[in-house]
């Protein structure tokens, strides 16, 4: 499915204006933060949502396939932060919320590059089996 440079100047705007509002309610402080907090970092995933369809989001495909690996450890590592931000800490700070705004195309590219990492890792844990029985000789 291919858009015309319009369409995702568009989305482009749409998203950047999200973001804009997600940035404005995460900033907010007072006795709302608890609740101002994670509405910017939800904000912000769908901010990262509406970039995928943009320019932003053709130019990072392209990328994708040349630094697949970068996806997963990107993945790992924003839902490592939004998890820990947020979930142990209670209170979802910039780090959550720029996890956020990663984590949508983190998860396009990474899963897609999963198998690919899997079976990198697997071949290293036989490598490291192969010379451990070495060893063991």
């Amino acid at each position: 499915m291919e858009f015309g440079f319009g369409p995702r100047f568009g989305a482009f705007v749409i998203a950047a204006a999200i973001l804009f509002v997600a940035l404005r309610v995460h900033k907010s402080s007072g006795k709302h933060s608890r609740i101002s907090k994670p509405t910017g970092v939800i904000l912000a995933f769908i901010a990262g949502l509406g970039f995928l369809t943009t320019i932003v989001g053709a130019w990072m495909g392209q990328l994708a396939g040349f630094g697949g690996t970068l996806g997963v450890a990107g993945l790992i590592a924003c839902i490592g932060i939004v998890a820990v931000d947020w979930g142990l800490d209670g209170r979802p700070d910039k780090p959550a919320f720029f996890a956020a705004l990663l984590l949508p195309m983190f998860i396009v590219f990474g899963m897609a590059q999963f198998p690919a990492v899997a079976d990198q890792i697997g071949s290293g844990g036989q490598q490291v089996t192969e010379q451990m029985s070495r060893v063991g000789r």
